[in-house]
């Protein structure tokens, strides 16, 4: 009625939040990676869109303009090791991830050669978001991530003025992108034009050379977390090391209790002079096969089945043994 296509918003919604999710998700885990967890206590690290959008930002300004953002992760400089090198890091994690969405989608569509129209709609839509997020984010104004990267490599006696500059680079990114609506030059659109040529470039890239990109961006994120990756390696060898030998207390505790009933059971028998059964000495032999006939024992009038100190002694279950060996002469 009005001329608006509601499936071309949905699908620019759609994508813009999975895309910018993933791109505020890459920020938060880079900053947990490089010492600082704040992003991951305030719910940040993760890549459900719930996490990241912003109503306005995500939801209606999309919907008029086709601009949108995604609510920023939170940094605090205190925690990082080296906080200028590794906020430049953090900054850069973001578009980069849209760069290896973008690549991982284009491989996925050639690997499984989909044919749907709906699915190469979707899959070209979500492509071109990404590279159009990741160079929309690299512009060299804060407080977007290129600002952020840019400040780092300045010089020092330049920081300072591009700080005061800063304080209304807000005003001059909102000019940007509004201006061309009245007639202005397309400032962003100059800026973003060799991305896109980058893009279509790549949609003409055999499967081959998208396999070797997409390993090659894999590599560099090995690359730079890879002192983060072998910690965290570690610890998982730590938790699983606690687990196996939590495991093999429970099944100690476990084969205590066996011995401890087959003692109540077998013992008063053995002291009474009564005949055990097949299926008991079958169980005693077994008890006996897996503990040294060597260790020490305690003599008949030491041991008590009722003393918690006596039940978890290892001579208590060599006292089974013995039994064992006196009842299947």
């Amino acid at each position: 009625m009005f001329g608006i296509d509601f499936s071309q918003i949905i699908l620019f919604i759609g994508t813009f939040m999975v895309a910018g999710s993933i791109h505020e998700f890459s920020h938060a885990a880079t900053a947990y990676f490089l010492g600082d967890s704040t992003a991951k206590h305030e719910g940040r690290m993760t890549i459900n869109p719930l996490a990241h959008i912003d109503l306005v930002g995500t939801i209606l300004l999309p919907m008029f303009i086709g601009f949108g953002w995604m609510k920023p992760v939170p940094v605090f400089l205190g925690n990082l090791r080296h906080p200028m090198r590794d906020y430049a890091i953090i900054a850069f994690a973001g578009p980069f991830s849209n760069l290896v969405q973008a690549c991982f989608a284009l491989l996925i569509a050639n690997l499984f050669a989909i044919q749907s129209p709906l699915l190469i709609k979707i899959f070209s839509h979500y492509i071109l978001i990404n590279i159009l997020l990741m160079g929309f984010n690299l512009l060299p104004i804060a407080p977007l991530d290129g600002g952020a990267i840019l400040h780092y490599f300045l010089p020092n006696s330049m920081k300072e003025g591009f700080e005061r500059f800063s304080q209304y680079s807000g005003f001059i990114l909102l000019a940007i992108i509004l201006l061309p609506r009245i007639g202005f030059p397309n400032l962003l659109g100059y800026w973003l034009y060799p991305f896109d040529m980058a893009r279509k470039s790549l949609l003409h890239w055999d499967t081959m050379n998208i396999f070797l990109l997409n390993l090659g961006l894999f590599g560099i994120i090995g690359f730079f977390l890879r002192d983060e990756i072998k910690r965290l390696m570690n610890k998982a060898d730590w938790e699983a090391k606690r687990v196996s030998d939590k495991g093999k207390a429970v099944k100690t505790t476990l084969d205590n209790k066996k011995y401890i009933k087959l003692a109540q059971d077998i013992i008063p028998k053995v002291d009474e002079g009564i005949p055990l059964t097949t299926s008991e000495i079958t169980e005693l032999k077994a008890i006996q096969s897996t503990l040294d006939p060597k260790a020490n024992i305690c003599s008949p009038p030491d041991y008590d089945i009722e003393d918690p100190t006596c039940q978890n002694c290892e001579w208590f279950r060599n006292c089974l043994v013995r039994k064992a060996g006196e009842s299947s002469q």
